[in-house]
């Protein structure tokens, strides 16, 4: 029964974590919010799953050189969770503060190094869509009953106990009905968890069985999660910042100036606002100017001191009406709410 307990557990981590996460968002929004944020406390615990799957895909994968197709089908689920892990984290890029190649500038949606956001979203989801079903609730059947079922195994290819299946099933239902923002935030992370448990099925080696504290590894991986974001330095340069804040006011200053316009209920990166609504004022944008090709180049693509996108906030409410500009500051994260700049943000009020 041992082989039961990590999809077991998984599925009633993914119960636990669905209900806390329809709570936080109906009782604390902007609690919420937070936690859902780009290199937030879910990203990285996203990523910190992967990673520890990955980790144990190959280690299973190592005792397995005598079943030629058991060490490919290890080897294979061992990359794809490092690949998953590195494309989460945008390969390091908000914490080694590098410029990507100008492709990923001008064609990803998030302007960052990752592949995944090549894609249209419809792309990404069915791809997730497929991923979650097959691997968490197809796979498990099929590799699990019938001729199919034996003919797998005996080649090594065991697929994860059906109870996994639960899990899986709770993620793509979030992924459909989308209840929340950013909902496909929680659901990688369900991926991430769901991964971790298969891979905590397999051996360690050729004379132990599964490992027995299936549980204790999905809370490492969200206590990581937690504790990353706080130990990541900020990088806080008195001069990238007051860069950032000349860069900021000249934006502003443009929006005011009606050379650039706003939209009611915008909230979008300033090139991806750029491409949509008008590129050809943009590019008339006294913040386009520079005084040397490495400027130039970023601020052609709205980009702050730290390599990061620029973005552009409009809230409408009845009277209010909020718009500014902003960078996500030192800590490379987002802590502005949709009414305020807040903390390290880095920005300027077009109008409040």
């Amino acid at each position: 029964m041992r082989n039961l307990a990590p999809g077991l557990i998984f599925s009633v981590f993914a119960g636990l974590l669905a209900g806390l996460a329809g709570f936080l968002a109906a009782r604390a929004p902007e609690a919420f919010y937070q936690l859902v944020q780009e290199d937030g406390a879910l990203e990285w615990a996203t990523f910190w799953g992967f990673m520890l799957a990955a980790g144990h895909w190959a280690r299973a994968w190592r005792v397995s050189t005598r079943q030629p197709w058991r060490s490919v089908y290890l080897l294979a689920l061992s990359l794809g969770c490092a690949l998953l892990a590195m494309e989460e984290i945008s390969w390091g890029q908000r914490l080694l503060l590098y410029q990507p190649p100008e492709t990923f500038l001008a064609s990803n949606v998030q302007q960052e190094l990752n592949l995944h956001n090549f894609a249209s979203s419809s792309v990404r989801k069915a791809v997730l869509l497929s991923l979650l079903l097959g691997f968490g609730v197809l796979w498990p059947v099929i590799g699990r009953v019938g001729l199919a079922g034996r003919w797998l195994r005996v080649r090594g290819l065991t697929a994860p106990a059906p109870l996994i299946a639960p899990g899986f099933l709770i993620a793509a239902g979030l992924y459909v009905w989308y209840p929340w923002h950013a909902t496909g935030e929680l659901v990688e992370l369900l991926a991430a968890l769901g991964f971790l448990s298969a891979s905590l099925e397999y051996p360690r080696d050729d004379s132990t069985d599964i490992p027995a504290y299936a549980g204790g590894f999905l809370l490492l991986a969200g206590f990581l999660g937690v504790i990353t974001p706080i130990l990541t330095p900020a990088a806080d340069d008195p001069a990238r910042i007051q860069l950032a804040q000349s860069e900021a006011d000249s934006l502003a200053a443009d929006f005011r100036s009606k050379r650039l316009r706003s939209r009611c209920g915008v909230h979008k990166r300033i090139f991806t606002f750029a491409e949509e609504y008008g590129s050809r004022r943009m590019q008339e944008s006294e913040f386009a100017v520079g005084t040397d090709p490495v400027t130039i180049r970023r601020r052609s693509y709205y980009l702050d001191p730290w390599n990061l996108p620029y973005w552009i906030r409009h809230r409408c409410d009845g009277a209010q009406n909020v718009v500014y500009v902003y960078s996500f500051g030192p800590n490379r994260r987002r802590d502005s709410t949709a009414k305020s700049l807040v903390e390290d943000d880095v920005g300027a009020y077009i109008s409040r």
